[in-house]
């Protein structure tokens, strides 16, 4: 076996060199297409919160005073339609909120449903603090509107689901 000289070295670089160049363009490219590689995270185009309640109708009603409009309902048994609304879409925007009762997540996977109850917590961003307070101006404060270190002005509401709903403004 002959001995590698470095000028053999200095002639087959250049290749290497392209070929490693061509490979990660490549992968760069499958990024910025929104494809992934086996060994990237996901890409996770929107998280929407489902929010079980005993009764839908009033947590959407709570909603639409916020400005969410429904776009999609659905009785707690699709098969008869004078039931109880079961679910409800609301949108505002870009931002979607989703409701079912808990009897429409019994009759649908009752796996979801945990022991002793759900509650959940909701941080939604607002452009308008004062708007919001006034059209929820009955509902349950849990937390007195305060300003915090990260720079929001915010108020805690307790919707008709026992869901804690923070709202806070920035300045930005």
């Amino acid at each position: 076996m002959g001995r590698f000289l470095p000028e053999k070295l200095l002639l087959i670089l250049p290749f290497f060199l392209a070929v490693s160049v061509a490979e990660n363009l490549k992968s760069t490219a499958q990024i910025i297409e929104g494809q992934t590689m086996e060994n990237s995270a996901p890409n996770v185009t929107t998280i929407t919160a489902l929010l079980p309640v005993e009764i839908v109708e009033p947590n959407a009603i709570f909603f639409e005073k916020i400005g969410f409009s429904r776009t999609s309902e659905v009785s707690e048994d699709p098969s008869d339609p004078s039931t109880p609304l079961g679910f409800v879409i609301m949108v505002s925007g870009k931002t979607q909120v989703m409701l079912q009762s808990v009897q429409s997540i019994k009759n649908d996977a009752p796996e979801m449903i945990p022991e002793g109850g759900t509650t959940s917590f909701l941080f939604i961003e607002v452009n308008d603090l004062d708007a919001v307070i006034n059209s929820l101006k009955d509902y349950p404060v849990f937390m007195e509107r305060r300003t915090t270190f990260y720079g929001s002005e915010e108020i805690g509401i307790t919707s008709p689901g026992g869901h804690k709903v923070t709202f806070a403004k920035f300045d930005r």
